[in-house]
Parts: structure tokens; sequence; C-alpha cells
């Protein structure tokens, strides 16, 4: 009875002191004349959940009251009773339940009217539905009922008209202790500043003396002094100079800023850092005073080098380079520093490998123990600090057959033929010939070749007499020899095997009768055929026989009449039953007459001068296979074993040189020969030129030489079905060129331009029965796996070379080669980065040199992680970062974290490599952005980027994948400071 009597009480004597103009719900509050009874279902006041959104407001703000009440379904209100400091008077605010929250909330709106003082919670109640109070606490020293800590819904209101102006700043009260500073000095800073609302915040602006950027030092408030204090500390990385007081700024608690501007007295303010002068100089290099041992060196030599240099730092590094006298390219000696003598000394070491000539002192380069480079140039006299290389020669000469030319390709009786090339040899040439093959002789024909002194070529001339022969002049080889008795010949391909051979056709030349020209010989032919005996001849090109008809032809003859040529033609036939018959000439019949036996196959050839002169080409039209392709000079044409009759024939001229009239490929079938077909395939290759044929998997090209393929002829030969073999070719600068087929040469020669990747494909019926495989040996990468009917094989944008190949035909559903995965790379590599930046967390990854991270922000560098975009090499990527207080940390690969996440820790240094055969290919390259320094310059392959021991943070990292041998994405002189 007692408890319900206090609760009578405290309403009662709120209610009697409430205006009823806050007061808008009076009638619901409990009457003395209501009971709470055991049957009703008692609220829970949850008094820790009270909360406002705002302690301290001002006119225009809305505070959000809320608490949350169990058992709220038996609630009619929830009241909030404040005490309100203007009308020294209670009042009641009710809340609504938000069923979002499951809360009683409301808005309480602070207008100008609004009274300034603090506003206190003195009860919170709530009543049922009749209006009955079933649940209240009071403030904490109240005497009624439950007396509880209701401050968490207290509020002040500051004042009706918002603080709109910021602090008040002393600026004439700043005061510096010291005002001059050195490493190791903290400088004191005080300052007046106030603001009714409170002063949140205090920057002092200076300007940095070294990079006129402004830097801030903030002040915090002294509660003893009631002023605010900063600091600065000095450190040897501190600009030196007058640091200039450009303003103080302010900003109060409810976000109004000020500033005070320092201009009337640039001084004011200012203090003075003083640090030690820097060595930023590179070491002095004394280049008169390099000495070396010997001048001239043979193998088993050693010469020595010694040279002052000098350094406040003290000397790190001294390199002196020199140009390779035949590569061209600058070789390094390194020197080190020798007590003793107190001069810097190396060495070189004189083998039978090194390269002879002179070698010449390009500069000198050095470097210091704080990194400060510099260099001596030598190029105003180049015999300082050259030396003489003499190898004993052992080589013989290099007869460049390529860059053979002939002042005309047809002379006549007084004209004189020039025919030069180059030949270059160590010792100099002692003697150089050209043997020429006389038309219609065994014999050959010398001609001496002497260098002229103006074109450093080598040259012949022929003189044309009436006893020079007529006919084509074709070059049979090259022979050079040295002044050390080394000699070198290389031998032409047309008539010559096995090493040493090229296609020496740029040699050729032909020798015309005074008329300058040579009659053509007239061919004729007539055939016999059955049923209808002789045919009327035929000129030279036309047919003679019938298609389609099903008739055998059963003998020929040939004429060739009218010819200024010595020679004839001979011919013979395969017949039924009878195989080979003897050779016939010039009109005589070949075959049989009156015997019903078929011609199966024909061989034609022709001799003496006419055979030097002219190519004689012919095919045959056979029972099932109708026309084959050309034969020529004594190949068969035909079939042999098959019992197939011909049935037409076709006869040509062709002047040496000329291309055949068609197709070459299977002029003949042989029965022994009628298996699967054969892949034909011959290589050019750089310095040996075109290899023999190779088949069915054979190697063709090299392996461990580093020497390209230059181009590839590819033909099927004794096919069981119709068709044929296509073929393209990827060429250094030229790209995929157009397709070729059936023993055309695709690729290039004489250009010096590798081939980088092909394709393959069968045409015709042959490509319905059978797959054709083939893969290639590729720079850098050895075997790739096999390609397939025309997919392609090598890799396209790497700059890598072709050196092998090998092609097979496989029978459709047999067993095929059994690695298919990687049979060509293409140049889509990419790599990909993140930082993880002060601040901002993870950034989006960027790609292949964009920015990753800030710059110009003052954001550290906290973390990183790389990856490599590949899908056709194998390898990946390292690095491993420098970092704040811990050092150069473990080396992480492919997307781990490298660094800290955070830990509020910078990044001051970094290291990347590549791995695998990602590192044969490509370098990579970075730099990164750092404090004060802003871009280092780029480094590579696991060198360090940033700086070491100097507390300065990276903000920023660009990287880059380069392909080796390519420049690099800009200097590369500076990119790591170590202290």
């Amino acid at each position: 009875m007692k408890k319900i009597w206090r609760v009578f009480f405290a309403s009662t004597l709120l209610l009697s002191t409430i205006s009823p103009t806050v007061v808008t719900a009076a009638e619901n509050i409990e009457t003395t004349q209501n009971v709470v009874t055991e049957d009703d279902r008692t609220p829970i006041i949850d008094v820790s959940s009270l909360s406002i959104s705002k302690k301290v407001a001002t006119a225009g703000d809305e505070l959000k009251l809320s608490i949350k009440i169990e058992n709220s379904a038996y609630v009619g209100l929830v009241r909030v009773i404040y005490w309100d400091p203007g009308t020294q008077f209670f009042k009641i605010l009710y809340l609504n339940r938000n069923i979002n929250t499951g809360k009683h909330e409301t808005t309480i709106k602070i207008t100008e009217n609004t009274f300034p003082g603090e506003y206190v919670v003195r009860e919170i109640n709530t009543t049922n539905a009749n209006g009955i109070i079933t649940a209240s606490y009071h403030y904490k020293d109240s005497t009624f009922g439950n007396p509880t800590d209701l401050s968490a819904a207290n509020y002040t209101v500051v004042q009706t008209v918002p603080d709109t102006t910021g602090p008040t700043i002393d600026g004439n009260s700043l005061q510096l202790s010291p005002s001059d500073g050195t490493p190791g000095t903290s400088i004191g800073f005080s300052l007046n500043a106030h603001d009714e609302s409170g002063v949140q915040e205090v920057i002092a602006h200076y300007l940095n003396p070294v990079t006129n950027a402004e830097e801030m030092i903030p002040f915090t408030y002294n509660e003893t002094s009631t002023l605010f204090e900063g600091a600065f500390d000095v450190t040897s990385d501190t600009a030196a100079g007058e640091w200039r007081l450009t303003k103080i700024t302010a900003t109060d608690t409810l976000g109004n800023a000020s500033e005070w501007e320092n201009t009337t007295e640039p001084a004011f303010g200012a203090f003075t850092i003083t640090q030690p002068v820097p060595d930023t100089t590179g070491p002095v290099i004394n280049g008169s005073s390099l000495q070396l041992s010997t001048a001239d060196g043979t193998p088993g030599t050693t010469i020595g080098f010694s040279l002052d240099v000098q350094d406040e730092s003290g000397v790190k590094e001294v390199i002196a380079h020199y140009l390779n006298p035949v590569t061209k390219e600058e070789e390094v000696i390194p020197f080190t520093f020798n007590e003793t003598t107190a001069l810097f000394e190396g060495i070189f070491e004189v083998t039978g490998d090194t390269a002879a000539g002179e070698w010449i002192l390009t500069k000198i380069s050095a470097k210091d123990e704080l990194d400060n480079a510099s260099e001596l140039d030598n190029s105003a006299d180049p015999t300082n600090g050259a030396f003489k290389v003499t190898q004993p020669d052992t080589t013989g000469p290099e007869i460049d057959w390529e860059s053979l030319t002939l002042s005309a390709k047809e002379v006549v009786e007084g004209d004189r033929l020039i025919i030069d090339l180059n030949i270059n040899d160590f010792s100099d040439i002692k003697t150089a010939t050209l043997a020429y093959r006389v038309p219609s002789s065994s014999n050959l024909h010398l001609l001496n070749l002497v260098k002229n002194a103006k074109t450093g070529r080598f040259e012949a001339a022929l003189a044309i007499t009436k006893e020079t022969a007529i006919g084509e002049w074709n070059l049979d080889s090259i022979m050079a020899k040295d002044k050390a008795a080394n000699v070198t010949t290389i031998y032409n391909s047309k008539f010559h095997t096995g090493t040493n051979t090229f296609d020496l056709s740029k040699g050729q030349f032909k020798v015309l009768d005074k008329k300058g020209e040579i009659t053509r010989p007239v061919l004729s032919y007539s055939t016999y055929i059955q049923g209808s005996g002789w045919q009327k001849s035929v000129a030279e090109g036309g047919m003679s026989g019938t298609e389609g008809e099903s008739k055998r032809l059963e003998a020929i003859k040939i004429n060739l009449s009218d010819s200024d040529l010595a020679g004839t033609i001979h011919y013979r036939t395969h017949v039924e039953k009878n195989g080979w018959m003897d050779w016939v000439e010039n009109g005589q019949i070949g075959g049989t007459k009156d015997e019903s036996k078929r011609l199966e196959a024909i061989e034609i050839k022709l001799t003496d001068e006419l055979a030097a002169t002219y190519d004689i080409y012919y095919r045959a039209h056979t029972q099932k296979f109708g026309w084959l392709d050309w034969a020529k000079n004594g190949d068969p044409a035909g079939t042999a074993g098959l019992g197939y009759r011909l049935e037409a024939i076709e006869v040509r001229l062709v002047e040496k040189g000329k291309p055949a009239p068609g197709k070459t490929n299977v002029a003949f079938w042989d029965k022994e020969t009628q298996v699967g077909p054969g892949v034909h395939y011959s290589t050019y290759i750089q310095k040996d030129g075109w290899q023999n044929y190779h088949t069915n998997g054979q190697l063709s090209g090299t392996t461990g030489q580093a020497k390209h393929l230059g181009a590839l002829k590819i033909q099927l030969k004794d096919l069981p079905y119709k068709g044929g073999v296509e073929y393209q070719a990827h060429v250094q600068n030229d790209g995929w060129l157009n397709s070729v087929s059936d023993g055309e040469m695709s690729g290039t020669h004489g250009e010096s331009k590798r081939m980088e990747a092909i394709r393959i494909k069968l045409t015709g019926e042959i490509a319905k029965h059978y797959d054709i495989y083939y893969r290639v040996h590729v720079q850098n990468l050895g075997w790739l796996d096999w390609a397939k009917n025309g997919e392609s094989a090598g890799s396209e944008g790497l700059a890598l070379r072709l050196e092998g190949i090998e092609v097979i035909a496989v029978k459709k559903n047999d067993q095929v080669p059994d690695k298919t995965q990687r049979p060509f790379v293409l140049n889509n590599v990419g790599v990909s980065y993140t930082a993880h930046v002060q601040k901002s967390g993870w950034q989006n990854p960027v790609f292949n040199g964009i920015l990753s991270g800030t710059t110009g922000k003052a954001l550290r560098l906290e973390g990183i992680k790389l990856n490599i975009q590949t899908d056709a090499l194998s390898g990946g990527i390292q690095y491993r970062a420098h970092i704040q207080d811990a050092g150069w940390q473990n080396w992480k690969e492919n997307g781990q974290l490298s660094g800290t996440e955070d830990k509020s820790l910078r990044m001051e240094a970094i290291q990347i490599n590549l791995t695998g055969e990602m590192a044969q290919l490509y370098d990579v390259y970075y730099r990164v952005h750092v404090q004060d320094y802003g871009w280092m310059d780029w480094t590579k392959n696991g060198q360090p980027a940033g700086t070491e021991g100097h507390a300065k943070r990276l903000e920023g990292i660009q990287v880059r994948l380069v392909l080796k041998g390519k420049p690099a994405p800009g200097s590369t002189d500076r990119p790591f400071v170590k202290k």
C-alpha cells in the first residue's frame, strides 16, 4: 500500500504544477481514484536504454529521445517529464512506439525561443489504457519511489541564437622557445585562443624553406596555463632554413572556423633550422692517373688497372666501361680499393673467348657511400686506357652470299659482267674464287675475286667473248682463304647436299648469242589412242589424248626442232606387262602399237645445251586420278603397279629459273608407296640456309644453337587421298603472312627476319581422313606442346625466334601426340597490384604502370599485393617491403600481403622479382613516390626502390613488365637512397 501511495503522490504533485499549455493530454494522466491491481500486466521500463541524440543543442537542432519498454502491448502512455530551466516548471513529453526499432521515441525541436540552460529528466512513467500509472522512475536524488540515474536523457541548450563565428585568435600572443633549432631540438609554441562554444582545434601553418610547401603544427589546450601549446621536433631530415609563419587557423566545437593571417610581420613567429651540409656530390675521378700494366693481351694474360678516386663520404664503387670490339656492346671492369697503394685497382683476364681487337675505354663511373654518382667521359681521347687483345685466328672467312649482286642477268658478246659480294675475316682475305658451271659442259670456270678499296666488296669480272659458252651459267661454289690459311667454301644447294649448302641462284646469269636471244625450239607431240590410232601432233602445252572417254594411250612421239642449242629430247614409257621401255629420242615411238597395251607412265628429259637452258615439264591424265601434278627433267609422271592407263599428256618447255606451269607435288603414283600421307618439310636456317627435306616428325632446324628459322616449305607426297597442305608463318615485324600451300615458301629469305609462329592445315579430301600435328622449339621456352589443323604454334608479341619444327600426319582416331596443352604463347601478360593506404585502406587493383597510392596527400603506403596476369607462362612474382621499425620482411608472392594492415606503419622501400618463364622473358620495372623526394627513378628485378634509414614513407608505386632487351620506362639513375 505504501508503494501505491508514493506513485499516486508523485503524479499528483507533478500534475498540480504543470502548465496546461505544456501538457496537452492531461486528461490521460492517472487520477487519485485509480489503483494498480494484481491482474494488470506490468510494463518494464529499461532505464539503461534511455538516450538522447545530442547532449548540447542550439537553435535549429532536432533531438531524438528514445527508451525501450518491455510488455509494451499493455502500455497506454509513455511519458518523460523534464524540468524546464526557462519556465522553472515541469515539461511532459509523450513518446510513441517505433515499430522498426521497438523503442518509444519523440523529437525535441530547439528554436530561437527555446530557453538556454540544462533540461533535466525528473520522472519516466507509463500508464495503461485506463490512464493508471503502471510503472515509473524518478531522478536520482528524488524522495519518491524508484530514484534512478536518468541523466542519460538530460540535455543543454547553449544559446537560442546559433554560434556562427569562429574562435578568437590572439596571434600576437604567440611565443616560441627556442627560435633556432638543430637536429634533436624541440621548439615549443604557446598561444591564446577562445570561443564561447569552446575551441576544438588550433593549427599554426609554416612554409617549408626547401619545398615551399605549407606544413602544419597542431596545438593542444593546457589547462594549467590556459593556453594552446604545440611542439616541433627537429630531425636530420628537417628542411634547413627559416620557417616562416603564414597563418594560424582555429575551429570551435560547432565547426565554426577562423584564421589569423601573418601578413604584417613575416619574421614574427619564424624559427630557423640549421643542418649539417650534406654530401651531394659524387667522387672525384682522376682520369689522368689511370695506369695499365700492359696494353696488349693474348690468352692467359692478365691486364691490371689502377686509378685514383677520392670522396669525403668514402668511395663505394668504381667501374671502368669498355667497348667490346666485336659485339660493340659495353662491358664493365669493377675496381676495388687497395689500402697499401691507396688506389682503386681492377683486372681483366684474357681467355680464348675474349673478343680480339682494340678495347676502347668509354667512361669511368663511381659512387660514394651516400650513392652520389659521378662519371668521367673518355670520348675526347679514345686512346687513353685502351688495350688490344690478339687471338690466334682459327676461323675461316665469313662469306655473305646473300649480298651477292651481278651487273646484269643477261649478257652477250662484248659485255663485261661484274659480280661482287661481301667477305669478312679478322686476318684479312688472301684469295677468293667463284666457280661457275659452264653450259653444256662438266667443266667449272673459275673467277678470282679482288677487294675493291673504295666499296670494300670483293669483285670478279667476266669478259664475254665469242668463245664464251652460250646458255645459263650457274654458280657452283664460292671459296675464300684468309692470311692465316683458314678456308671457307660454300656450295650451291641446287648441285650439292650436306653442310655449307645454300641457294646461290643470285649468282645465276645467261649468255645469249650475238643477236641477244636464243631461238626457242619448237616442241610438238602425238599419241596413239585405243581405237583411234595416231592423233595429229599438238604444239607445246596442248593436250594429246582424251578426257572422260576411258581410252588408253598406247604410244607417243615427241619432236623438238629449230633449236640453236646443242642437244635433243629423250623419253621412255612404262607399258602394261613390259614395265619401263628403252629410251628413244626426237620423233621415235615410245610404247607399243597394235598390241593393245596401255601406257602407264612416262619420263622425258633434254640433253646438252638444251638441258642447260630449259626445263622440260610434263603431266599425265590417268585412270582414277585424272590430271596429276607436273614432273620435269626425267622424273616419272603417271602410275606404276596399279594397272591404271594413261589417257592424255601435256608437255612444256620452261626457261631455267622460271616457275613451273603448275603444282609439282604428286606427279607419279607407285604401288610400293601407296601408304599414309608423307609430310615433307624444309626450313631456312640463319647462317646455314635451306636444309634438306625432313619427314614425319623429324626435327627440321636446330636446338641449342640460337639460330632462327627464316622460312619454311611443306609438301605432301604419296597421298592416298586428294588434297594438299596450307601453311602460314608469323614473321618478325611483318606479323602473319598470307597463306601458301604445297611446297611454296612461307617466311622470308635473305632478310634476316625470324619466324615466330606457324599455322598448318590439310585441305581437300585428305583433311577428312587425317589430322596434321606440329610443334616448335622456341627461344627461351624450348619445345612447346603440339598444335593441329590450323592452330597457332610458337609465340606472338614476345620477339622470340623459332629454332626448330616437327610435323606429322596422323590418321583420324589413331593415337595422337600426348601433350597439346600449350602450343602457343601470346604476349597478353600483365602485372596487377593494390596498395593499402593510410586512412583509405585497400585501393582497387591497377595494372601495368598505373599509380597505386597517392601523391601530394602525405599519406603513407602500409601494405601491397601483386599478381601476374597470364594463362600461358609459368612463374610468378615475388616481393618484399621494408617497414618502419621492422626493416626488410620475408619475401611474399602472387597476391600475398607484404607490409602491414591497420598497424599505422609506413612502407619505406620495396623489392620485386619475377620467377620461372616470366623471369626469362620479362624484366619487372618499378618506381616509388617518396616523402620529400617525390618520384624516384626506375629500378628492376629485385633491386631496392625507396629509402632505408631516412624514416621516409612510400606514398605511391608504379610497376611495369618490359620484354627482355627492351629499354627501361625512364631514368634508372637513382631509385634508392640508403643512409
